[in-house]
């Protein structure tokens, strides 16, 4: 039989079979490949910390558009990096002050008075400052806890209140007589030593004690009286403490306040009564389907529906009228010399009452006030009985919590 196979035939499969055997021997001493990764992203460059410098200039920003609790965060974060550095206290004190955080002011104010090496002005300054601060406490403490009671007003502190007052008073004291050790004719500290004089003798439980602390609110005063000068409308500047004004001319009368019998005018000329608004509820629109409550409250057949704890659970079907909790708002005034309210302070109160409170406080005048003469500014308290002016009896009551206001000061 004849056979197809040819020697040449042979050579091409002997040289295919040696070709094929070469690339698998090479494919074997050839390490595995690696996968294929994505491109490592450069990192973005992380931000420094904010330095303490960095957070006093953010902090200044937010003191001067009067965005104090801003202000104080800054601050505050500021003295933990530099505890003792100079330009934060200045300002965290200050802030803390307009805040109304009168602890922590005094002591930030002791602070930076007590820093190594400190400028005597400043020290001064910041001394002063706990002074003023030791006396906006006891005042406090004191002015809202005071009832006309005719001929005068009555001071009814309970125990723990009258220890913690009269503990600031002493303090006080003695932070007063370390300014005027460094500074005797620093006027502003010895208006401070008057107002103080003066809580004291509102509190004393003895007569003759209430009595020596007149006098020496007095004396302090006559001493303000000649040294400063006009043009400050603080609580610097020669200022009478006195208790309670009346709600008319016929109330006004009949007081008999130590210190207001003392004083030339600084009697009410127009006075202005605090209202609380009314609130008026619109009812809701869309209404539930399938059953289900709307997100606004109000079922398929117009009545409200609760929809769980929280502000704003339940809302109305019909349009409602509101009125906010009303009741006593304790309003503290400064007179000008010229018979003004230059300022007006909510010592208590309702929140919903301060707005009214204070609005009407300011409206008030006075006769032009003055001591032996001279004129002088006045301190005083009027209180606010602020109702509604509806009678509705499907009227809803709403309750609010207190609230204080504070007023702007600037650094030193």
């Amino acid at each position: 039989m004849k056979s197809d196979f040819c020697p040449s035939s042979l050579v091409r499969l002997l040289h295919l079979a040696v070709v094929m055997f070469g690339a698998w021997s090479i494919a074997l001493s050839q390490p595995p490949a690696k996968p294929t990764s994505q491109p490592t992203p450069t990192p973005k460059p992380t931000a420094s910390p904010a330095t303490a410098k960095d957070l006093i200039a953010q902090g200044i920003a937010q003191y001067r558009k009067g965005k104090f609790d801003l202000a104080a965060k800054q601050f505050l974060a500021a003295l933990k990096l530099e505890p003792n550095n100079d330009e934060a206290l200045g300002y965290a004190s200050l802030t803390a002050y307009q805040l109304g955080s009168l602890s922590q002011a005094g002591e930030l104010f002791q602070h930076r008075a007590d820093l190594p090496n400190q400028k005597s002005t400043v020290k001064m300054f910041s001394t002063y400052m706990v002074a003023l601060t030791r006396w906006r406490q006891a005042h406090e403490l004191i002015a809202k806890r005071g009832v006309l009671k005719l001929p005068q007003t009555s001071y009814e502190l309970s125990e723990k209140e009258l220890v913690e007052a009269n503990g600031h008073i002493m303090a006080g004291l003695e932070t007063v007589k370390k300014v005027l050790d460094m500074k005797p004719d620093y006027s502003e500290a010895i208006n401070v030593k008057n107002l103080l004089h003066a809580e004291a003798a509102v509190i004393a439980t003895e007569e003759s004690k209430a009595k020596e602390h007149r006098n020496s609110s007095l004396e302090a005063l006559r001493q303000v009286i000649k040294l400063h000068k006009p043009g400050t409308e603080d609580f610097g500047s020669p200022t009478i403490l006195v208790g309670e004004f009346g709600i008319t001319d016929e109330e006004q009368n009949q007081i008999r306040d130590p210190m207001m019998t003392l004083v030339e005018g600084g009697r009410p000329l127009n006075r202005a009564t605090a209202v609380l608004p009314i609130i008026k509820i619109a009812p809701a629109k869309p209404k539930s389907r399938d059953g289900e409550p709307a997100p606004t409250g109000v079922g398929a057949s117009g009545g409200a529906v609760s929809m769980g704890p929280g502000q704003g659970a339940l809302r109305p079907s019909k349009t409602e009228v509101v009125q906010l909790k009303g009741g006593i708002a304790k309003v503290e005034v400064l007179l000008n010399t010229a018979g003004k309210v230059v300022f007006a302070r909510m010592l208590d109160g309702l929140a919903a009452t301060t707005g009214p409170a204070l609005e009407a406080a300011k409206k008030w005048t006075f006769s032009p006030p003055k001591f032996e003469g001279n004129p002088i500014q006045v301190l005083g308290v009027i209180s606010f009985d602020v109702k509604s002016t509806t009678k509705d009896p499907k009227t809803k009551d709403l309750k609010a919590k207190p609230q204080a206001t504070t007023s702007e000061k600037k650094p030193n």
